[in-house]
């Protein structure tokens, strides 16, 4: 379930004092002493809790049956293999007479998120956080399986993809770049373009004899750094919910992009270059399947802010026009 894009939200609706005062009693965890709603990540379903015990976040309502057990899956078993910074325990209540849905309640991990922060970085604090970033990356895909797919709540078992993993993220794409044409011209050229991206990275994906863990939307919105000791850390990672098993450097995408909309293209190199030294990949295969990931994010944003015209590039441009300099910037890695 994972893996599918969800576009839409079950936002927590009204909640008063005397549900959450409910929700804390229920496992303990002291009284309600005040609430605010977050203002980024997870589509509207969390805020934070203060209580007299200490700091907590509230997820709930449910985007699909079983996200909550799916995200308790991939925590506690990066909580048992790993020493990164997670949100455990990670406390689901199934029951749903206290507002009509099941919630998590879990502590809340102090930090900050990078871009409140990154106009303030001196050069050496920017590259301790992208250094940080690679050793917990390289850390979270440590954790393999045979299985190519994504974990299934109900049988609490890994379900292999359909097809291979490349078909099976081809066909996604393409899925995707057709989808866009409802809001956008599409050419033959675009797709041309596309399918041979996707073909001359082939071998790359084929030598992948193992599945490593994969977060999916590792993102700024989705981990917070703090200052311990002088040294800039990755002080929480949260929201599990698009996890799955398949190419780990997958999840280097979203911190690419965020680094080249800063105009921070050394700091792209720097987390490619580290990132690689700590997991001793196969540069060239990786950047090939890199050329894919980017594609294959750009397809997604191309169809989403043309959709919402919310376009912030020149709307002249072709998709294929629009998305070679991010492919470009991959093979200069």
């Amino acid at each position: 379930m994972t893996t599918k894009i969800i576009f839409g939200s079950n936002k927590l609706g009204e909640l008063n004092e005397s549900i959450i005062e409910q929700m804390l009693e229920r496992f303990h965890l002291g009284k309600f002493v005040s609430g605010e709603r977050t203002n980024i990540g997870a589509m509207g379903q969390t805020m934070f809790i203060q209580s007299t015990k200490g700091e907590y976040v509230l997820k709930g309502n449910p985007l699909f049956p079983g996200q909550f057990e799916e995200e308790r899956f991939y925590i506690e078993n990066l909580a048992q293999k790993t020493m990164l910074a997670l949100p455990t325990p990670y406390i689901i209540d199934f029951e749903e007479d206290l507002i009509g849905w099941s919630y998590v309640l879990m502590p809340r991990k102090k930090g900050t998120h990078l871009n409140e922060i990154q106009e303030q970085l001196l050069v050496e604090g920017e590259r301790q956080i992208v250094t940080e970033v690679a050793k917990v990356l390289a850390v979270m895909h440590q954790w393999k399986t045979p299985i190519f797919g994504e974990y299934q709540p109900v049988s609490a078992e890994i379900q292999p993809f359909a097809s291979s993993y490349f078909q099976w993220l081809k066909a996604r794409i393409l899925h995707w770049l057709e989808d866009a044409k409802k809001y956008s011209t599409i050419t033959e050229l675009d797709e041309q373009f596309t399918l041979d991206l996707i073909e001359q990275a082939k071998s790359a994906f084929d030598s992948l004899k193992e599945a490593e863990f994969v977060m999916g939307d590792f993102k700024v919105g989705n981990f917070v750094v703090d200052k311990i000791d002088g040294q800039w850390k990755v002080s929480g990672i949260f929201d599990f919910t698009n996890a799955y098993f398949a190419d780990g450097s997958n999840d280097l995408v979203k911190m690419f992009l965020y680094y080249i909309e800063k105009e921070k293209q050394s700091l792209v190199h720097e987390l490619f270059r580290v990132y690689v030294q700590l997991t001793q990949k196969n540069r060239e295969q990786m950047k090939n399947r890199l050329t894919i990931h980017m594609l294959h994010q750009r397809v997604l944003d191309w169809g989403c802010f043309k959709a919402m015209g919310a376009v912030t590039w020149d709307d002249n441009l072709s998709f294929s026009e629009w998305v070679q300099p991010y492919i470009a910037v991959i093979k200069e890695l």
